[in-house]
């Protein structure tokens, strides 16, 4: 059972680093999207 509780902590604390990772991005992606909508509507 201890086995489990650890295991299971290293993965909560790998996949935090993943989150922040795909956060990272999802936040890049969105000023990206941001921006290129600004730039489409300054063209109209």
């Amino acid at each position: 059972m201890a086995s489990l509780v650890s295991t299971h902590h290293k993965a909560v604390r790998i996949n935090k680093t993943e989150w922040n990772k795909a956060y990272g991005l999802i936040v890049n992606v969105e000023h990206l999207l941001a921006a290129y909508l600004c730039r489409l509507t300054k063209i109209k």
